[in-house]
Order: C-alpha cells, then structure tokens, then sequence
C-alpha cells in the first residue's frame, strides 16, 4: 500500500497549495513534506517546503529533507541543499525566528557528519546562552549517532565554562534533555555522572527520572530503585515509580506487571509502581481473575484498591454475563448504578 500513500500524499500537496496559506497550512504543508521525503518524493517535498509563507516553517522543512536525502543515498543533493538554506537562513530579518531556525539547522549539519561545520556556526552565534543551547542540541544529536564520547566532550566544555553561564545552563534544562538522550541510548553511567552535575533540584530530580525508568524499560530494577531514591523531592520520586508502572503495563499484561511488584525492595516503590498500573488499567481487564490476584498487592492503597472494584463493577455490567441478583449486590457495594442508567439507555 506504499504507492497508494504515496499517490495520497501528493494528492494532498496539490489540495494544499490551492489553499490560501495561513500558519496552520504551513504546518500541515512542513508535515507533508516530511511524509514526501520519507518517501524518496524529493521533487514533490522541496515543491511542497518553498509553497510555504512562512519562512523559518520553509527552511526547517528543507532542513529535514536534506537529511532524508542523506539517508536515502542522495548525499551530494542532500548537501547543496543544505547549503542553500543555511544561506537562506542568515537573511532572516526575525531575530528570534533567525536564532531557531539556525539551531535546527546546525543539527541537521550533524546528522549528516558535518560536526565541524556546525561547531563552525556555532562559535559565530551572538550570545552565550544560544551557543550552549546550539552545543547541547549538537551534543544530543551525537549520541543519537552513538557518538556517546564527542558528546560527553562537547557537554562537558560547557561545564567547564566560567561558573556563571554553568549555572545558567543547568538550570535551563540543556543538561536534563542531554542525560534524557543518553538514558534512552542505555548510557546510565554516563548519564548519571552528568545528572548529578545539575545543581537545581528540581532539573536534577527530572534528569534522574529519566536513568531510573530507562533502567526499569531494560529490566535493571535493583538499579532503577537506587537512582530513584537520589530524586530530591518526594513527589517527582512517586511519580518516576508510577510512571514505571504505567510503562510496565503498557508493554506487557497485568500478569507480568503486577508479578514485577516482588522484585522491587521499598514499599514506598511498591505502592506507587502500583499507582501506576492502577491508573492505566482498562476497564475490560478488571475482570474477576484480575481482582482475586490484584487485590492482595494493593491492600496498602485503598484509593487504588477501590478504583479497581469500580472497574471490576463496570466490567461485569458490561463485558460479563452478570444476573440481576449479582449486579443488586455490586451496585449496592460500589454505587454503580449511574453505570447501570448508561446499560439501560444504550439497551
């Protein structure tokens, strides 16, 4: 069905530029392009990015083209166009669009292994604050490429920088993003010596987040459970164990997530891993297998406990075959009965 997309896609190009172009057409235009060029449609893609008003959504959909160019063996092409654009860019009278546009630029340099041309761009940024910003995308983008060791070198010189722009820095969440990518690409270690270099506790807390359940995602528990009890604050701390849970779940079936509950050491990781099944469970799994197997796990939390009872409810009013006699019963434990008014008004 790939050439159906494809004839689909340029169909809408077409519908597009005949519209009367506005913000939201340049974004649908810059998302169009994207699709055409994942495609191999360059002609259509590049047609398709210059329709655009709007000049930094123009530059940045070219930008993105040529790197799928790239990608796809069109490396020459790729690269001219590029160069083109970056042209483009610097006559953008918009500071602030200018700024952005050019940053999304220099990480297009990047992916297609044009590292020093971009280092080169950045040095010649105007302020402190974009050229960090510009050297922690590059940096993000090298690990990306699992080139962990230049972009540790890179974070780390902005570090290593006068103690007013690092603190600056830190607190701005170039270091959170730059430790999320790293524990996306299973580089713990790495990730937590650089989480521990952020100063502002709540940054440092988000950044930790990320170890811990890139931790759990690989199955590394007794380590995820450590680096979360290094979050500062305690409600940043409960939510990395419920969104652990949330993970577990959707990556597996109630069975496995609620059986991992034993492997985790604290109660306190026990009871908000819990939350976070709790919360994510469907109504259609709440039947009575799951409650006569659940119900011990979530004893310590009746908030959790009685939502699944609700759902447990739900479900036998609506996917079981319950009688009348039953159903008295549950809606007089749980007060289902506004369930029971939706049942009879669909019936």
């Amino acid at each position: 069905q790939i050439e159906e997309a494809k004839s689909i896609m340029i169909e809408s190009y077409h519908v597009l530029l005949n519209m009367n172009v506005d913000f939201m057409t340049s974004h649908m235009l810059t998302d169009l392009t994207s699709e055409l060029a994942k495609y191999g449609q360059f002609e259509e893609a590049i047609t398709c990015a210059r329709s655009s008003a709007d000049v930094s959504s123009r530059i940045r959909a070219l930008g993105n083209i040529s790197t799928e160019m790239v990608k796809q063996g069109c490396k020459d092409e790729g690269g001219v166009l590029l160069e083109e654009i970056l042209k483009e860019a610097q006559s953008i009278d918009s500071k602030i669009s200018k700024k952005f546009v050019i940053l999304n630029l220099v990480v297009q340099l990047v992916h297609q292994q044009k590292l020093q041309e971009a280092l080169d761009i950045v040095d010649g940024l105007p302020s402190l604050r974009d050229k960090n910003n510009a050297q922690a995308d590059i940096a993000i983008a090298l690990v990306e490429q699992g080139s962990v060791e230049k972009a540790a070198f890179l974070m780390n010189e902005i570090l290593n920088g006068p103690q007013e722009r690092n603190s600056e820095f830190t607190q701005r969440g170039g270091l959170v993003n730059f430790t999320a990518e790293l524990a996306k690409a299973g580089e713990f270690d790495i990730a937590s010596e650089f989480a521990q270099r952020i100063t502002e506790t709540s940054s440092k807390g988000r950044a930790l987040m990320h170890i811990s359940i890139g931790q759990a995602k690989r199955g590394e528990l007794s380590q995820a459970e450590e680096i979360g009890f290094q979050i500062p604050h305690i409600a940043q701390r409960y939510l990395c164990w419920k969104r652990i849970g949330e993970q577990k779940l959707s990556k597996s079936n109630w069975v496995d997530a609620i059986q991992q509950t034993v492997q985790w050491q604290s109660e306190e990781t026990k009871v908000h891993y819990l939350k976070g099944i709790a919360s994510s469970l469907e109504i259609v799994d709440c039947n009575k297998a799951f409650i006569l197997h659940a119900r011990k796990h979530f004893i310590g939390d009746m908030e959790s406990l009685e939502k699944l009872f609700q759902y447990y409810g739900m479900n036998a009013l609506f996917f079981q075959n319950t009688t009348p006699k039953v159903m008295n019963r549950l809606n007089r434990t749980l007060n289902l009965q506004w369930a029971i008014d939706i049942k009879n008004q669909l019936n």
